[in-house]
């Protein structure tokens, strides 16, 4: 069986990008958010979270990015979500995940851009 990793972290100077590979709920969260604080950028990047991969997403999830958004609320960066679609979207938006808060890109390479 192939173990595809749940997540990737890529870092450079300003930008710190995300990409979930896996539903994002309370059976991966705990260790996910585990290894995404050991990332030293956090505070000092914008970040972008990539959610193409992700058809579900939870409470535990929403928490995780609250956490996300201040880190990067540290220093006036921002936050941004690329590939959100379908239930991620839904309940990003019911939240209040809105564009007064962070921002959100159809794909990973337009968030780069706009945020480089």
């Amino acid at each position: 069986m192939l173990d595809i990793p749940k997540f990737t972290i890529k870092e450079d100077e300003t930008i710190t990008i995300i990409n979930f590979n896996c539903d994002l709920d309370a059976s991966v969260i705990p260790s996910i958010r585990k290894e995404i604080n050991q990332c030293q950028t956090l505070e000092s990047n914008s970040i972008i979270i990539d959610l193409s991969a992700v058809s579900f997403l939870d409470s535990h999830a929403i928490g995780l990015f609250a956490s996300l958004l201040k880190k990067a609320n540290t220093n006036n960066n921002q936050l941004a979500f690329s590939g959100t679609e379908g239930q991620p979207k839904s309940v990003l938006s019911m939240v209040g995940f809105n564009n007064n808060l962070v921002k959100y890109y159809d794909n990973i390479t337009d968030a780069i851009s706009e945020l480089k």
